[in-house]
């Protein structure tokens, strides 16, 4: 029945979102696939949205940020055309964070971001304050504005810490230590790596490979530097 699909659908869904946290990113991708199929073979629309936004993170992540952001920007008009506010803004956040993947988009995403916040700050939904927050961050980050960010980042730990939300304190603290490695903080490579091994360890495998690329990344100026002197 189109009951026991949905039923099934929304616990494959469950299942990928897990494990592309978890970092094992083909086993989601096969998971979310079969959620969708089952979805839109029920015509749930909305839900097989909900896969496809999940989808186009995934393939953000893994390098493809220009076919995410116009598969985010086409959700974004779905989801505006059902009043589907939360998730429109939601689509739009990480639509933005696709923008800053790419160079010489900054501005386009900083305005972005600009028009989703207004909406999130105002709206009772915890998980998408703190989805604004990180990407308002991230977009601080960009234009070089550290301390704005560390101290958006630290309202939304605080917060997060508050309700106890493990997903969100460690997206919180992986989104300071990346402030810190984009400000040339001397000790960032180091507190990156201890906080990869954490994230593993909690299950959280996806922000371990996140830490360890921005722990090589913070590497690469110091190499630089060194060869540079001799």
């Amino acid at each position: 029945s189109t009951g026991d699909q949905a039923g099934e659908g929304d616990a494959l869904l469950g299942l990928g979102e897990n494990r592309a946290l978890q970092g094992d990113v083909a086993a989601a991708g096969r998971d979310l696939a079969a959620a969708r199929a089952l979805f839109e073979a029920g015509g749930e629309r909305p839900r097989a949205a909900t896969v496809r936004l999940v989808q186009a993170r995934i393939e953000r992540d893994a390098g493809q940020p220009a076919r995410a952001f116009a598969e985010l920007l086409a959700l974004s008009r779905e989801f505006a055309g059902r009043g589907e506010a939360d998730e429109q803004v939601q689509a739009d956040l990480e639509a933005a964070r696709c923008l800053l993947a790419q160079p010489g988009k900054k501005e386009a995403a900083g305005q972005l971001v600009a028009e989703a916040i207004g909406v999130a700050e105002r709206n009772p939904a915890a998980w998408l304050r703190h989805l604004a927050r990180l990407v308002s961050a991230e977009v601080d980050v960009a234009f070089g504005r550290f301390a704005r960010a560390r101290q958006t980042l630290a309202a939304d730990l605080a917060a997060a810490e508050k309700a106890g939300h493990r997903l969100a304190i460690f997206e919180a603290r992986l989104g300071a230590l990346a402030v810190d490695r984009a400000a040339g903080v001397a000790t960032a490579r180091g507190a990156l790596e201890r906080f990869a091994v954490e994230a593993r360890a909690a299950g959280f495998g996806a922000f371990g490979l996140r830490a360890e690329q921005l722990a090589a990344a913070s590497a690469a100026p110091d190499a630089a530097a060194a060869t540079s002197v001799r």
